[in-house]
C-alpha cells in the first residue's frame, strides 16, 4: 500500500485572500512563532500578495508578516534556524531583491546577505552556524560575521590507515602534521601525553608554514602518545583560529592519536607473550590470514625465522 495524502488545508486561506502559493514551509523549531508550521506565501496568480503565515491546528491562518504586493516582495523558500551563531530566526530567500530576509517574530524583515542571482532554496544547518542557498549559479554556505573556518589539519607523518599501530624494530622521535594554510605556533600550542597521561617533552618548529613539526624529547616506543595542537594556534592570514575538530568553524583543539607497538605483538594488546606466538602460528598456517610479517609481499619461512628473532 502506498503512502496516504491528507490535504490539511482543503479550500482553506488567510482571511481576505482568494489564494496563496505556498513557496517554502518548516515546523518552528524555536517556539518563538507559536511552534507551527510556518508558511512563506507568494501568491503570483490572483492577488498577487505575500506574507509568512503560521497554519495552526485547527487549520486557520496566523499572520506573521502584513501583506504586501509580490513586485516589492516574493519569497523563494523559507528555513528557520533552531540557534546557535545564526539565531532563532526565519530566514527566507526574498525573489525581488534577490536577498536573504530574516523575519522577525512581529514580522519585521531585515536583509542578512545579498549579491544572489536568481536566488532559489535555503535550508539552515542543524546546529545553527551555517545557511545553505542556492541560486543561478551555484550552492553556497554563508556563516554570519565572525563565523569563519580556520586552518584544519590534512596529513600526518608517519601515518597509518585508521588507527593501526605502528610496528616497527626503532623508535618514533619526531611526528610531522600538515595544514591546509600557513599556521603561526609555538611550543606551548603542542601538549603530547604519553598512555600514563604524563607529559613528554617536545619542540616544535616551521611556524609560518603548512608544517608542525613535533620533536619528542621522550622517542615513542611501545607506547601511546596523544597529540593535542591547541586552538591558540592562529592562521598567518587573518589570524584565525584553527579549526581542530574540523566542523567548519575556527576554534577547538586538534587532538591526535599515535601507538607505537612492538612488532612480534600480533595480536596489539600492549603485551609480547605466548598468545602471539600462537596466533602468529595460526597466521602462518592459514592461506585466509596474512602473516607476511617482513612485508616483502611474501608468506613465508624467511617471516617465521623473522618473528621468531623478535619475539
Amino acid at each position: 500500500m502506498g503512502p496516504t495524502f491528507v490535504q490539511l488545508s482543503a479550500n482553506s486561506v488567510p482571511t481576505g485572500r482568494p489564494d496563496v502559493d505556498i513557496a517554502g514551509l518548516q515546523f518552528d523549531p524555536t517556539g518563538l512563532y507559536g511552534g507551527h508550521l510556518i508558511l512563506a506565501d507568494c501568491d503570483a496568480n490572483s492577488d498577487n500578495r505575500a506574507a509568512i503565515y503560521a497554519l495552526l491546528p485547527n487549520l486557520t491562518w496566523q499572520a506573521i508578516s502584513s501583506l504586501v504586493t509580490t513586485p516589492v516582495r516574493c519569497y523563494g523558500d523559507l528555513t528557520i534556524s533552531p540557534g546557535g551563531a545564526l539565531g532563532q530566526s526565519i530566514y527566507v530567500t526574498e525573489k525581488v531583491t534577490n536577498t536573504i530576509t530574516t523575519v522577525a517574530p512581529n514580522g519585521t524583515h531585515s536583509v542578512w546577505a545579498s549579491g544572489f542571482v536568481g536566488i532559489e532554496s535555503i535550508s539552515a544547518a542543524s546546529d545553527g552556524e551555517s545557511l545553505y542557498v542556492s541560486d543561478f549559479n551555484g550552492v553556497y554556505r554563508i556563516r554570519p560575521t565572525g563565523n569563519v573556518p580556520g586552518p584544519v589539519l590534512i596529513a600526518r607523518e608517519p601515518s597509518l590507515p585508521g588507527t593501526q599501530p605502528f610496528k616497527t624494530t626503532d623508535p618514533i622521535y619526531s611526528a610531522r602534521l600538515i595544514w591546509n594554510a600557513p599556521i603561526f605556533f609555538g611550543n606551548s600550542d603542542v601538549v603530547v601525553t604519553n598512555a600514563k597521561g604524563e607529559d613528554v617533552p617536545v619542540s616544535v618548529s616551521g611556524s609560518g608554514s603548512q608544517f608542525l613539526l613535533i620533536s619528542f624529547g621522550t622517542p615513542l616506543y611501545t607506547n601511546t602518545y596523544t597529540i593535542t595542537v591547541r586552538d591558540t594556534v592562529r592562521s598567518v592570514t587573518g589570524s584565525i583560529q584553527i579549526d581542530g575538530d574540523n566542523n567548519g568553524i575556527s576554534g577547538g583543539d586538534a587532538v591526535i592519536q599515535m601507538m607505537h607497538l612492538c612488532p612480534s605483538d600480533v595480536n596489539n594488546n600492549g603485551i609480547v607473550n605466548s598468545q602471539d606466538f600462537f596466533d602468529f602460528l595460526t597466521a602462518f598456517f592459514t592461506p585466509e590470514l596474512c602473516s607476511d610479517f617482513n612485508g616483502d609481499g611474501f608468506a613465508n619461512s624467511q617471516d617465521f625465522y623473522d618473528f621468531h628473532s623478535a619475539f
